[in-house]
């Protein structure tokens, strides 16, 4: 990042402050943790406004168990949290692990990570969680991550605060299952799944999966398919075929190679949670 283009640097303390600048116009962004900015930063910009003066780098669990992280938080913050190892099949841990490098996840903060809204092995996760993102546009704001992304709020002007989750729940597993290059590569594809199996039968399913540089998105066709049934192979196979996978094209995979590799991932996501759950192997 050229520093000869920033012509002024803020350190605000309240969320005002931050929104007033915010809307100067295209030159002002915010600084998260910097990873972000330091490897592309837009030749227009000329204005940063540091976020680690409002007091958004805690992981809180409120009465009824439900986890508030802070946008200021770091991947690795999260990677370290007692309650966030607490849930289902420590799957956020599980995956975090394979964010970067840990440098990376040391300065990265989640907020930044998500507003983003791409390449992300984090998103799939949250989403699976049922998480929800507060954020400020003048006031807050509050909707589950899936709206957050697929009502394209992420590409609108605001600050990302916080993300809420749900407290655990016993009896649910977890799993996620990404595919790269190398272990510090950009995943080709990746997917996470939660199952609450009682008796062999599903009764609550989440299954989230990316083909690519866009955010990963829910997919209800294949929960549906499962939702109230068994979860053997079968069953697998007919979920995977409601999968609606948008996946592209480029240097590194087709967009048919990135499809396939998403169905695997969900597949075999699908047999390990059950597996973690006490279900056939």
């Amino acid at each position: 990042m050229p520093l000869s283009q920033i012509e002024a640097f803020h350190r605000p303390t309240h969320i005002e402050q931050v929104w007033h600048l915010l809307q100067e116009g295209p030159a002002v962004r915010l600084v998260g943790g910097g990873s972000e900015l330091a490897i592309r930063c837009p030749n227009d910009v000329e204005v940063l406004v540091d976020l680690a003066h409002l007091g958004l780098d805690a992981i809180d669990v409120a009465e009824d168990g439900s986890i508030s992280v802070g946008a200021m938080a770091t991947l690795t913050d999260m990677m370290e949290s007692p309650a966030l190892r607490s849930l289902p099949s420590d799957v956020l841990g599980e995956m975090m692990v394979h964010v970067g490098s840990p440098l990376l996840r040391n300065a990265a903060s989640i907020g930044g990570h998500l507003a983003r809204g791409w390449l992300s092995d984090v998103i799939p996760v949250l989403l699976v969680l049922d998480a929800s993102v507060e954020y400020y546009d003048g006031e807050y704001q509050r909707v589950a991550m899936d709206h957050y992304y697929r009502e394209g709020i992420h590409e609108r002007l605001h600050v990302l605060t916080r993300v809420l989750i749900p407290a655990p729940q016993e009896g649910h597993r977890a799993a996620f299952l990404r595919f790269s290059r190398s272990a510090y590569d950009h995943a080709l594809a990746n997917a996470a799944c939660r199952l609450d199996l009682r008796l062999g039968k599903v009764e609550e399913v989440r299954i989230a999966l990316s083909a690519g540089f866009r955010a990963a998105t829910r997919q209800p066709g294949a929960e549906a398919s499962l939702d109230g049934g068994g979860i053997a192979e079968e069953d697998i196979a007919v979920a995977v075929e409601h999968l609606e996978v948008e996946a592209h094209s480029d240097w590194l995979a087709s967009a048919e190679y990135r499809a396939h590799l998403a169905r695997t991932l969900v597949a075999r996501c699908l047999r390990l949670a059950r597996e973690r759950s006490g279900g056939e192997s």
